[in-house]
């Protein structure tokens, strides 16, 4: 019985040196580095548009707009951002309004305002009158425009358009 015992082991002993090296195993190691550059940029959301409303074509003195408009949109975080407005697709002497119906088009002149009290004009570029500035925050920023119908206006009864396209420099 003692030799069945040490043959036992014997074969147990040979099982063990016969197993793969795996059960032994190694490692290496490295460091994987993961980069990202974050630029700055800034991106319209929404654009509503200024109504003047009806105006009475006797009027002298200037008129505000009765619903102002407004730009919505994004920049990042710490981005210096100006906006400007530029002339309209009826640039004269000032910005203006043209007539949709009449025979002969006219013209009602009109300005855009960044405060309420419209001291304040939007100009083109940035830095020529002082548009709204400001810093970027990573969130929706809203600026009003407001508007006035020049002075001394008598259009002939119409509706007039135009169109301003509005730039965030950044």
């Amino acid at each position: 019985m003692h030799t069945r015992i040490s043959l036992a082991a014997a074969g147990m002993l040979a099982c063990l040196a016969a197993q793969p090296a795996s059960a032994q195993s190694q490692s290496a190691t490295a460091t994987m580095y993961i980069t990202a550059r974050v630029v700055k940029s800034c991106a319209i959301d929404s654009v509503s548009g200024l109504a003047f409303g009806d105006i009475e074509g006797t009027a002298q003195t200037a008129q505000n707009e009765t619903t102002p408009g407004s730009i919505s949109f994004r920049c990042s975080s710490g981005t210096s951002w100006a906006l400007t407005a530029d002339s309209g697709g009826n640039p004269g002497s000032t910005r203006r309004m043209v007539s949709q119906t009449l025979a002969t088009p006219e013209y009602l002149g009109y300005d855009l305002f960044s405060d309420p009290a419209r001291t304040i004009g939007m100009s083109t570029p940035p830095g020529s009158g002082g548009p709204p500035n400001g810093q970027g925050t990573g969130a929706v920023q809203t600026v009003p425009i407001y508007g006035k119908i020049l002075a001394g206006s008598k259009p002939t009864p119409d509706n007039y358009l135009d169109d301003v396209i509005l730039t965030i420099h950044y």
